[in-house]
């Protein structure tokens, strides 16, 4: 028998049919991490690339069973696209939400540990579009390289046999409604009751987030700068121990 699943509340699992207005959202909102200006400093000049690299990246993630992944929805607001710095192009979406019909606006992802009981629990999504060649002319590749090494250095340092809360992102037009909130406390809910703690990095709000709910700090990360990005990325590492 499958493991209890916390109270969804307001949120849901993750569609295929989501994959374009996620990255609507993750474009619009990751705007803001330090890490995306890391590691996309070309955003504005190709913002076609940005957005169909997020959208790439979540429907691998859907599509994994070693993943669980949901929405968090709220009311379309026509100004949206006035509300974040990042540059989504018209047509970004194929069918362009109107005023007050649902959308997702926030999405969230958890990487189980590993031997949990809930791979697969939340199904094998398989209309998810299907993998298209990256650009990536909005990225530097070598800062991605070197926060990639530096992440994944920390995650097998700090997060052996944890869960891990991958990601989470709210479009900047539906912040201070507790979109954020609602997804990292369902994670954590899910830790109390498989009883298995769970790692995050995460940089600037995103840190602030996690330990004002529960989580720990245990280190933080740091890629230094260079000439492009003098100041490098600093991100915090930190732990959430279940509730017993």
């Amino acid at each position: 028998m499958p493991p209890s699943v916390p109270e969804l509340g307001a949120l849901r699992p993750a569609l295929g049919s989501d994959i374009a207005r996620i990255g609507v959202v993750a474009t619009a909102g990751f705007r803001y991490s330090p890490v995306f200006q890391w590691e996309r400093p070309y955003h504005e000049k190709f913002p076609e690339d940005t957005l169909n690299s997020y959208k790439d990246l979540f429907a691998k993630i859907i599509r994994d069973r070693q993943y669980i992944v949901l929405v968090a929805e709220d009311y379309f607001d026509p100004d949206e696209a006035k509300k974040s710095s990042a540059i989504v192009l018209p047509g970004s979406e194929a069918n362009k939400p109107k005023a007050g019909e649902k959308v997702v606006v926030g999405v969230a992802c958890w990487k189980l540990e590993e031997g949990s009981k809930r791979v697969g629990q939340f199904g094998n999504i398989t209309d998810c579009p299907p993998e298209q060649e990256q650009l990536g002319r909005d990225k530097n590749g070598e800062h991605c390289r070197l926060f990639d090494e530096i992440a994944e250095a920390a995650g097998q340092r700090y997060f052996k046999g944890h869960s891990e809360m991958d990601m989470v992102v709210v479009h900047p037009a539906y912040w201070e409604r507790g979109h954020g909130t609602a997804l990292v406390k369902w994670g954590m809910a899910i830790a109390d009751i498989d009883r298995v703690k769970q790692g995050v990095i995460a940089a600037d709000m995103g840190a602030k987030l996690y330990l004002s709910l529960g989580y720990s700090k245990v280190a933080d990360v740091h890629v230094d700068g260079d000439e492009e990005a003098p100041d490098g990325v600093t991100c915090t590492v930190a732990i959430y121990e279940p509730k017993l």
